[in-house]
Formats: C-alpha cells, sequence, structure tokens
C-alpha cells in the first residue's frame, strides 16, 4: 500500500459493548434477533429482545459488529440487524473518514492479532488498548473505495472457487454410496425355481433379468456365463457367527487397562478399527467373561446408534451395543460384508424396534440377509471399492488441503493491501 497518512483507530473509531436485555423465543414486531456470535455464523436459533429494554444495544445493516469476549475475540460481521449481545461490540465509526468496507475489510487482517492478544483467563477478552492504538492507513474516501473494490473482486474469485470446492466435496460424500447402489441393485432371476424375494426387499433387486457382476461388462458376463445362478440369498446366521458383546464388571478395576482394544459404538468409524477410546487389562479379557472376536469381524451398533459399522483389526471385544458378524470365510468374504450393510443401513434404521431406544437383537441380525456372489466375486466387488474408497480418501484430504490454501490466500491479500 502506498505511504497514506495513518489515525489511530481510537481516533475514527468508538466501540459500543453489547449487554443481556430479557430474552424471548418468538418474534414479534417489537421484538428483533439478538446477535450472538453463533446466530450470526447460523450454528444456533435466534432469540430475540426488546428494543425498548434498557439493556437492548441496536445494530443495523450498516453497523460493523466484533466479538470482544471468548475465543474468537477479534472477528468481524456486518449485514446484520437486531440487539447486540453481551459478548460482542458494536464499532461506531467517522463515515467522513473512513468507508464501512474499507475498516471491515482492515479489521480482519487484524484478526490474529486482535485473537493472540486477548485478556482473561477464564473467558479472554479482546483488548481494547491494542484496539484503539492500531494504526489504519487512511487514503481518501474515494481511493478507500477503489481499493474494496479491487478486494471485492479478488475474493469474490475465492467465494466461487470455494463454491465449486463445496460442490466437488458432495459429490466426493456421493461417490461410493452410489456405486454401493449400482452394485447391489443390479437385476437377478429365479434361481433353480426359487424367487430371492428378500434380496427384492432388502436391497432393491428386480426380478426381471439376469445378474451380471458389476466387475464385468455384459458381454463378458454373457460369454462367461455368469448370471443369477452365480447369486444366492443368505441369511448371515447361515454364514456368520454373531457375538453379541458384553461389558465387564466395572466394580473390578482391574479388568481395565490398555492391552485390549474393547470397542463402544463412538469407536465405529465405517473403516477398520485399530484403537478404542477404553480398552482392557489382559485379565479382563481372559478373565471377565468378555465375548472375543476375531480380527476381520464386521461390527455394527444394534441399538441406539443403529447402523454404526466397522472392522475389527485384531482380536477384541465389543459391548453389548454392538453385535460382531464373524464371517465363515469360505462362504463369506469380511470386507463383503461390511460393505453390504452399509448400503442397506438406512432399512436397519427404519426397520429397528422402537420403544425408548432403537435396537435390532440377535436373532433379528441372523436373520438379516444378503445378496452373495461366489467367493472370488466377493472378492473382486471388494476390491473395487476398496480402490475407490481410497481414491475418495485422497479426494478428501485434498480438498481439505484447498480449503486452508483458501483461507491463507485470503489472509495475505488482504495483509498485502493493508501492508504495501
Amino acid at each position: 500500500m502506498k505511504n497514506y497518512p495513518t489515525k489511530k483507530l481510537g481516533e475514527v473509531c468508538k466501540v459500543k459493548k453489547g449487554k443481556k436485555p430479557e430474552l424471548f423465543g418468538v418474534q414479534t414486531k417489537t421484538r428483533f434477533p439478538y446477535l450472538e456470535a453463533k446466530f450470526l455464523r447460523g450454528t444456533k436459533e435466534a432469540k430475540f429482545a426488546e428494543m425498548s429494554d434498557k439493556n437492548s444495544v441496536s445494530v443495523s445493516k450498516d453497523d460493523l459488529i466484533i466479538i470482544c469476549d471468548g475465543s474468537k475475540s477479534g472477528d468481524v460481521f456486518s449485514g446484520f440487524e437486531g440487539v447486540l449481545s453481551s459478548t460482542m461490540s458494536r464499532i461506531d465509526f467517522d463515515k467522513k473518514q473512513v468507508e464501512k468496507m474499507y475498516l471491515e475489510l482492515f479489521l480482519k487482517t487484524k484478526f490474529d492479532l486482535f485473537n493472540s492478544s486477548k485478556k482473561g483467563a477464564a473467558i479472554p477478552h479482546l483488548d481494547f488498548n491494542i484496539f484503539n492504538n492500531l494504526e489504519i492507513p487512511l487514503p481518501s474516501i474515494a481511493e478507500q473505495k477503489k481499493i474494496v473494490a479491487r478486494l471485492e473482486g479478488l475474493l469474490g474469485k475465492i467465494k466461487e472457487a470455494k463454491r465449486l470446492r463445496a460442490e466437488a466435496q458432495e459429490a466426493a460424500k456421493n461417490l461410493l454410496p452410489a456405486e454401493l447402489h449400482r452394485i447391489f441393485s443390479q437385476p437377478i432371476r429365479q434361481t433353480q425355481g426359487k424367487q430371492h424375494s428378500n434380496i427384492l426387499q432388502n436391497v432393491g433387486m428386480s426380478s426381471k433379468s439376469a445378474f451380471v457382476p458389476p466387475t464385468l461388462s455384459a458381454s463378458e458376463g454373457r460369454s462367461k456365463n455368469y448370471g443369477a445362478a452365480q447369486w444366492e440369498e443368505k441369511e448371515l446366521g447361515e454364514i456368520s457367527d454373531v457375538i453379541t458383546g458384553n461389558t465387564p464388571k466395572t466394580s473390578i478395576s482391574s479388568y481395565y487397562g490398555n492391552e485390549y482394544l474393547w470397542a463402544r459404538p463412538g469407536d465405529l468409524n465405517e473403516a477398520y478399527v485399530g484403537s478404542t477410546e477404553k480398552m482392557l487389562s489382559k485379565e479382563g479379557f481372559e478373565k471377565s467373561g468378555v465375548r472375543k472376536i476375531l480380527a476381520g469381524a464386521v461390527m455394527m451398533c444394534c441399538i441406539g446408534s443403529i447402523g454404526k459399522i466397522g472392522i475389527a483389526s485384531q482380536e477384541m471385544a465389543t459391548n453389548q451395543q454392538i453385535n460382531a458378524f464373524v464371517p465363515h470365510t469360505k462362504k463369506l468374504d469380511g470386507k463383503f460384508l461390511f460393505y453390504s450393510l452399509i448400503r442397506s443401513r438406512e432399512k436397519f434404521i427404519s426397520g429397528a424396534s422402537s420403544t425408548t431406544l432403537q435396537i435390532i437383537n440377535k436373532s433379528r441380525c441372523e436373520a438379516i440377509k444378503i445378496p452373495l456372489p461366489p467367493l472370488a466375486e466377493q472378492k473382486k466387488i471388494v476390491a473395487r471399492l476398496d480402490s475407490l474408497s481410497e481414491k475418495i480418501k485422497s479426494l478428501r484430504q485434498a480438498q481439505a488441503k484447498t480449503a486452508s490454501d483458501f483461507i491463507s490466500l485470503e489472509q495475505s491479500i488482504l495483509s498485502k493491501s493493508f501492508s504495501g
């Protein structure tokens, strides 16, 4: 920035702290939104206050607001109308000296300074001494507007890039569900005179034509005689051992330690479970009566958070909210079951019995039916889905880095504009 004259913020701005008026849950003609930080960010429903309340500090859409209490002290907002919360301040500025957007953009470049220098241990506060003594470059109002126009052009391009990234994130999130739907919604016909009615119900398959494995083209499927006869319908109790977990006595502290994994619903993350929040000791794993499951077992929460799924990375145990499916490896690939259960998760949730808590008991888990191709075909499908999952993971990591890069780029553009 050119060598423009400068002034201290305290010379061009005055800060008016918010208060805590009486709040209401319903809006009327005389009640306005209570402007809390979470409401401004769209993460909290509005409460309302009477503008006539003696503790109401009004804010118009032309005002600037700054957070002055809490971990986000120094964050700046504009474009809101309502009653200022007690953790925020209204910035009243001299419009003859400084243009609103110019001031807002300048303050955004100082967030790190304001936030890192806040005072107070229990509840940190904005240091108004630093705020008031901060030098702001002040070209003419006309020049300020030119600077703002240039910055808005650059920031607008970043905003559009963010929008496209958000669309890409949504598309990435839908890639695996779409592929699972494609694989498990292939048409199937009668096999040996038996109609697979439960497949139709559970995975949405049609009964009108032969199934072609998704890892092959239609012509390959016909030439190699892949058809409905290759796929069966099996209850999970026929092709896996279903084990309901349990909890060792909490009164015996020696049962708990850091040697063996013990999964609860919060530990299931649609991946291999290699760590758990709580663990068992060797004594707890071997002598408490806990039910052990083998590495490769597929775990599904069947009480409460129905449908949360994970795979045991090693021999371990679970609590009673989780049923584990230990596959009969000559018939069922554990990873194939894992993907099949993810595909059908919504059906489990909607079909769970419910009193005060949703439940799928062991017998109902054993009766779950899945479409079962030959083991070799299961492994091909798993390889395809594993490869897709890795690509999605890499894509999400790249998208996360892009998000961070956008933030850094915005800050860099703003900082350079106000520091030369």
